[in-house]
């Protein structure tokens, strides 16, 4: 499913400046140590890679867009910006410019997702999280949710069922190695048969494709074998009722049942045990 852009509503939605300032009025410095990380942050992994380059870029020019804080005692507590204030940090800034907000917890995590989500930073699992904390926390039902981060709520739905997951699972699809929807096509698979299906699938490199292939190929096995143990149990009992071998043989919805004799006086014993019973099925052999 393709991000929409513009999702959700932006920070100046959630966190309106004072009435009368205008941009970039209130700015100030803020030393780096007395700001502390946004604690409804869902993202969990900061890319090496482009940090390097944020941290290159405020070493030359700075920060040119100032982080937002919120007061919280005797320090502050980003509402956004974590990653400028972390390269701030990694570049030796001792201070960073910021604006301050008055902002609650709900504003706070609402504005940590969607600022991601319009960045695209979150694997699936983090977003998945993300999305459970808000509904467990804040009491968000996936409709509203869904509207506010400007998913649809089919999408909502189905990466909070990621969470179903084994956590081996989880892991692969939040180290890249797995995607949402390998991990949507495995909620089809229970127990420890999902997890080696899935371990197979990241050291064979199977697309979703191939994946849901492989689930219908085995899931035909297993309702082949499912059938087989019921016809085995349905011949042993004909072999115990009536002494002797028997055989059934499946064909199409119907089948054979076989049943051998050594003499005719057995054929007989066979008859009477028999007389009276119903059929066992579309062709039965003697």
């Amino acid at each position: 499913m393709g991000r929409p852009r513009g999702l959700g509503r932006g920070l100046s939605a959630l966190i309106p400046p004072p009435a009368g300032t205008e941009a970039g009025a209130g700015v100030q410095e803020i030393p780096v140590d007395r700001i502390a990380p946004n604690p409804f942050q869902p993202r969990r992994r900061f890319d090496a890679g482009r940090m390097e380059e944020l941290v290159e870029s405020v070493r030359r020019h700075g920060i040119l867009q100032p982080v937002v804080v919120r007061r919280t005692g005797d320090g502050f507590q980003l509402v956004s910006g974590e990653r400028r204030w972390r390269a701030a940090q990694l570049a030796g800034m001792e201070a960073v410019p910021a604006v301050i907000r008055e902002c609650d917890d709900r504003a706070m995590a609402e504005l940590a997702l969607v600022e991601n989500l319009q960045r695209e930073d979150l694997n699936p699992m983090e977003e998945a999280e993300a999305y459970h904390r808000l509904i467990q926390e804040f009491g968000w039902t996936q409709e509203a949710l869904a509207e506010r981060v400007g998913r649809s709520r089919p999408h909502v739905a189905n990466m909070i069922r990621l969470l179903q997951l084994e956590p081996e699972i989880r892991q692969w699809i939040a180290d890249g190695q797995l995607t949402a929807a390998h991990g949507k096509a495995l909620l089809a698979v229970a127990g420890a048969r999902r997890v080696a299906l899935a371990g197979e699938a990241v050291r064979r490199g199977w697309t979703v494709s191939e994946l849901s292939r492989r689930l219908a190929e085995r899931g035909g096995r297993d309702r082949a074998k499912t059938e087989d143990v019921h016809l085995e149990s349905a011949a042993e009992a004909l072999r115990r009722r009536l002494g002797v071998p028997v055989r059934i043989r499946p064909r199409g919805e119907g089948g054979r049942v076989e049943v051998w004799y050594r003499n005719l006086e057995e054929l007989e014993r066979i008859l009477e045990t028999l007389e009276g019973e119903p059929e066992v099925g579309p062709e039965f052999v003697v």
